[in-house]
């Protein structure tokens, strides 16, 4: 989509949302895979949770080329990956578990540690895997909002939006 302007979409229902949410994803998909990787950041909740899942079934998931696809979260809630307010679990329950993609480009917030390292260790995985530019480009992120207005655990108010220099940085809802 470089260089054109943004589009409204709007979808009469979560069903039709879901669909068109995974048709855009494939198109993105496809069209970065011939550049030899597809980088793509998620956010979980409950909207997305049937977009996801179309994308661990038929066709879509026989459509992806999935060894060039590379998996990052916008955000993680503090907890193990394997707690049901995992953002992790939603996606891996959904789908990733349904596709061919390698372990190895799943990159998680490894949120069950203490939340400052956790975000230390998620940010050297960003400057490390988008290196050498100073910050990560990717083909898509999936972003939702909250009710207070949020989106990737960036509430209003909140001091991470003053940070400057850091990738990520552990986040204290209000």
């Amino acid at each position: 989509m470089s260089g054109s302007l943004p589009q409204v979409r709007v979808f009469h229902d979560l069903e039709a949302l879901s669909r068109g949410a995974a048709d855009f994803f494939l198109s993105i998909a496809n069209t970065a895979a011939p550049r030899g990787r597809f980088t793509v950041a998620l956010s979980v909740g409950s909207t997305p949770r049937r977009f996801y899942s179309l994308l661990g079934a038929v066709p879509y998931r026989e459509s992806i080329d999935w060894e060039k696809a590379h998996v990052f979260w916008a955000d993680e809630r503090c907890v193990p990956a394997d707690h049901g307010e995992s953002n992790f679990r939603l996606a891996a329950d959904a789908f990733l578990s349904h596709v061919a993609l390698p372990k190895e480009h799943i990159h998680r917030i490894r949120a069950e540690e203490e939340p400052e390292r956790a975000a230390r260790e998620y940010e050297k995985d960003l400057r490390s895997f988008f290196s050498p530019g100073p910050y990560p480009v990717f083909d898509l992120i999936i972003l939702g909002v909250g009710e207070d207005g949020h989106t990737a655990s960036l509430f209003p108010g909140s001091p991470a939006l003053r940070e400057k220099k850091r990738l990520a940085v552990p986040v204290h809802p209000p």
